[in-house]
Order: structure tokens, then sequence, then C-alpha cells
């Protein structure tokens, strides 16, 4: 305000003074806004580092306390094994039921669910005389039923899955008595060869694809007991490339398709115990490597009571070896007839479960390429330790009853690729695949 002259050509040196000012000022307002934009961030990075660090805190707990529950675990799975090598009972190679065996087992199953039937005959009101055994038959009028009383009937039905005219030779009846059943050559060495191929080479893609970032670890692998050396792979399904048409081939071996579905060397087991709607549950590969550690004993599913007692298995299982399996590897080890509420609720008291161990029977799923070892999952078994120099891979999936329910989700779909689980298949949509894929 104090500068005498007018802004004009004259005052030149006024002129570059005015913005010089306006320039400082600028400068100043500018300077101003980046300080406080400066200690906001500081404030907000001191806040994520303190957020980080408890978050860091909090993982190196979660890994502390994981690697000393895998410790405990591994503790745990020794002195298990200490018992039942140490027990009076029986510890030996399951063996294939002899046709005589399984003939009888037939038997009992047939009137086992028989009665099954009649007791939902009762429940629904259907009436009935001796049983067609020579007396007179009574014509009962059953009382009138809301809708949802003969939607509950027909629920009901559809839960007795069980289908003993097509256990042809009494491997589904064996399993449910045992919770195990073993049969042999169900792959042929053709297959078993080239299967164990694929996947040897899709663990190393699966592997490379996480660590490059372009595969999650949920769409490849899923939760295992003690990891180390040891993988449950999803496997994939419909899918050519990298030679995939041998997990196919594999399964048309054993599952037979639409058109000629007695061609399977299994299909019928699983149609027999869990009806064609069964839906897949699991797909994939479990690879023991060497140093692999001993799983302590575990059922895969609890036992369901009541709703077990009447309608068999919740689910199926077949391990099928894609190479020999030795004492050495590290084979599958089974409780026979542990699949029970009994053998459950004893298991389960620790008070009581090292005295259950040591007058249990075992089975050691010792068995040779192209055989397979078919259980009910709420059978007690653990994957032994591999103390050998070689990989064991097992083959497998799981057919899972219409009586449960599928708790998977994509995050955490199980032994099964997200993409698959999404299509909830059934026996029979997967022979209806196999047959598309046969005549392609």
């Amino acid at each position: 305000k104090n500068r005498p002259k007018p802004l004009c050509e004259d005052n030149a040196e006024v002129v570059m003074l005015w913005i010089l000012d306006i320039s400082l000022l600028g400068i100043l307002a500018v300077s101003c806004d980046a300080f406080s934009a400066c200690l906001q961030a500081q404030q907000a990075t001191t806040t994520v580092l303190k957020a980080g660090s408890s978050l860091l805190e909090e993982e190196v707990s979660r890994v502390i306390a994981q690697s000393q529950g895998e410790k405990d675990t591994i503790a745990r799975a020794r002195v298990e094994e200490e018992i039942l090598t140490s027990s009076s009972a029986p510890r030996d190679a399951l063996e294939e039921a002899t046709v005589k065996e399984r003939k009888a087992a037939i038997k009992r199953n047939k009137r086992f669910w028989k009665e099954q039937q009649r007791l939902i005959r009762r429940q629904s009101g259907v009436g009935g005389g001796g049983g067609g055994f020579g007396s007179a038959k009574k014509t009962v009028a059953a009382p009138t039923k809301t809708d949802e009383e003969e939607d509950d009937d027909d629920e009901s039905a559809k839960r007795i899955a069980f289908e003993p005219k097509l256990d042809v030779d009494g491997y589904a009846a064996l399993i449910r008595e045992t919770g195990v059943a073993r049969k042999n050559n169900v792959l042929s060495l053709e297959t078993t060869t080239a299967l164990r191929s694929f996947i040897d080479e899709e663990l190393i893609r699966s592997n490379e694809g996480i660590a490059s970032g372009k595969l999650t670890p949920q769409s490849r692998f899923a939760r295992v007991l003690l990891k180390d050396n040891r993988w449950d792979m999803s496997l994939p399904f419909e899918q050519s490339e990298h030679g995939g048409d041998i997990v196919m081939r594999a399964l048309y071996e054993l599952l037979g398709d639409s058109e000629h579905p007695e061609r399977g060397s299994v299909g019928h087991v699983f149609e027999s115990a869990l009806s064609c709607n069964a839906k897949l549950h699991e797909f994939g590969a479990m690879i023991s490597d060497p140093q692999s550690d001993r799983q302590i004993l575990h059922p895969d599913m609890a036992h369901q009571g009541d709703v077990q007692k009447r309608t068999g298995p919740p689910f199926l299982t077949c391990f099928v070896a894609v190479q020999d399996v030795d004492e050495a590897m590290g084979p599958t080890e089974f409780l026979p007839c542990t699949n029970t509420e009994a053998s459950h609720e004893e298991f389960a008291d620790y008070d009581r479960r090292d005295e259950m161990l040591k007058h249990v029977p075992t089975k050691l799923s010792l068995l040779k390429a192209g055989d397979c070892s078919m259980y009910d999952t709420t059978t007690l078994h653990a994957g032994s330790a591999n103390r050998s120099e070689k990989r064991r891979r097992i083959f497998y999936f799981t057919f899972r009853s219409v009586s449960m329910e599928d708790d998977r989700t994509t995050d955490e779909p199980g032994s099964i690729r997200p993409d698959l689980l999404e299509r909830q298949l059934t026996l029979k949509d997967v022979r209806e695949a196999l047959y598309k894929w046969r005549n392609k």
C-alpha cells in the first residue's frame, strides 16, 4: 500500500515485487497444506504401524500356537501308534473279503433293510398284515395327512438310500457292518501308471501356480492333518489339458457311465450304499512324501446317530493306490467296526480312549497298484508315517448321502475344486459326463 507509483511500463520493478509477494504467499499456502497433509500421514502411519504390530503379534502367536499344536499332535500320534503296536489285539493287513463272507453280509443286510422299510411304512401310515408270509392282509385306512406331512414322508423314503439288490458282491454290506472293505484290481495297470505320473505333474503345476500368484491355495489344496510333506490336492474334472483325460479314464473304469454302469468296478457299491442321487463331495489325490509324520486317529465325519443307523453311511470314500504301498510308506490304518455311535462316544472320552485302543483290532491298507479301500467316513483311521524313501499317492473320491446337508463353501470347498463344487454333481451326473466324454 505504500508503493507510490501505479502499475505501468515504467514500474517494472514494482510489478516484479508484486509477483514475488503473490508467489511467496502461494508457496506459504501450499507449504501449510503440505505440512498438514504430512501430519495426517504421520498419524495414519502411526495408526497403521500400531495395527500392523498388533497383527504381527497375533500372527506370531498363531504360528507359535500352530507349531505347538502340531508338536502335540505328532506326540499324541506316536503314543497311539505305540499303544496299537503293543496291543494284544490283531494288527494286520486289510484283505479282500472272501465270496462266502460277502454273501453272508448280503443276507444280514437284506434282513436289516427290510426292517428299516417296515419302520418307514409304519411311520407313513401304510398298513400291512403279516409281511406276506401266508397271513391274511387287512386293509387299514390311513389317517388323512396334510401336504406338509406327505412331503415329510416322501423325504423319509428318500433317506433310505441303501439298495440291497444292487449290492451284487456284498462290498456295500461289509462297509455298513465294519466300516471298511478292500477290493482288488479296480484300475488297470496302464491307467494306474499314467495316473501316477499325472498326479506328480499336477502337484508341480499347482505349487508353481500358487507361488506365482496365479492360483490360490484353496483352489488346489484342502486342509490336511500334519501338512509337512503331505498334500491333499484336488484334481480337474472333464479337462483335457496337461493329460487330464487320464482322470476321466480312471473314473470310467471305476464308475462306468450312464450307458454301461456295470463296467465300473466300484460304481455299484456307491449306488447300492448311497443311491445314484449321492453327491460328489471330494475329488483329489492324497500325497505323502518321505518323512511325513503319522496322523492322529480320527473320523472324517462324526457319527450321525439315529439318522446313520436308519440310512447307512453319511459319506463313502474310495482310496485307490497308484503304486504298491508297503508298511514303511505310511499306509492308512483303519479301526474296523468303529463306525458306531458307541465307538465314537468311547473315543471322545479321553479317560477311556487309550484303554479302547488297547483292545481294538486294526487293519493296514497295504494295497497293490490298482487296488482300493472303500470306507464309511465315520470309521476311525489315520495316515501312518512315511518312513520309506518313496512317495505314496492315493487317488480318491467321496460321495455324500442324500441324508446329509452340504456345509462347504466356495471359500472352503474342501477336497474339491471350486468350479466342480458349484456343479453339485450326483453319481448319475458323473456317469452322464463320462458317457459324453467317451463319445466326444
